[in-house]
């Protein structure tokens, strides 16, 4: 899928009617299809958001933007995802996961338009309720990593994950210890599952949609 279709898509989806939890249920692993969204205004959770960000790729197709974190002792270790982490204190969610992106993968916030708020997520492993931010640049993006955080960014041509063959079946180690039975989707030696996946399943869905 080329950007500029990318974008025209996008432009006539109806971003006010998300199709969120129908989209979210086709990836999510099956322990997950029954979590129970923390009230509104819990104190208990924590809250993060996260930028799926667009952009055109080398050949001017649309890639979505995906981090594979460092090991280390975090729940989301080694794991892919989009950039994007916790709110401090009173900030705007949306400069949360844009004040992520910057410090993650060296892309300022200046050069990234948000389009949408997507349907928010809640992540029991790690307590986390997260607000997916789907934005988009207009260029190529001059990457710069923080090691800490990241270990490489990849550029995956989002026109690769509408096909049904990019999504499998697989086992997964959980941060609780034992395995789990999830879909996912594959792409080179890429491999999303959870959250992410079911985030990108809804960015897929509206894409889908609009097409029609």
């Amino acid at each position: 899928m080329l950007f500029d279709d990318f974008l025209a898509r996008i432009n006539a989806a109806d971003l006010q009617m998300l199709p969120g939890e129908t989209a979210h249920v086709r990836m999510a692993p099956p322990h997950r299809r029954n979590a129970v969204m923390p009230a509104p205004g819990s104190t208990s959770v924590r809250v993060a958001a996260v930028l799926a960000l667009i952009v055109p790729d080398a050949n001017r197709n649309a890639a979505i933007v995906i981090i594979e974190r460092t090991g280390g002792s975090s729940v989301h270790a080694s794991q892919f995802s989009f950039p994007g982490g916790k709110q401090e204190q009173d900030e705007e969610l949306y400069n949360t996961a844009l004040r992520e992106t910057q410090e993650e993968i060296g892309v300022s916030k200046d050069h990234i338009a948000i389009v949408s708020e997507l349907t928010r997520l809640f992540i029991p492993p790690s307590n986390f309720l997260v607000y997916p931010f789907l934005g988009i640049m207009h260029q190529r993006p001059v990457y710069s990593i923080s090691e800490n955080e990241v270990q490489q960014v990849y550029e995956i041509p989002l026109g690769d994950l509408l096909h049904e063959s990019a999504v499998k079946q697989g086992v997964f180690g959980s941060s609780a210890g034992y395995q789990v039975q999830a879909p996912f989707y594959e792409w080179s030696n890429v491999r999303i599952w959870g959250a992410t996946a079911m985030m990108i399943s809804e960015i897929i869905e509206l894409v889908r949609m609009s097409g029609k």
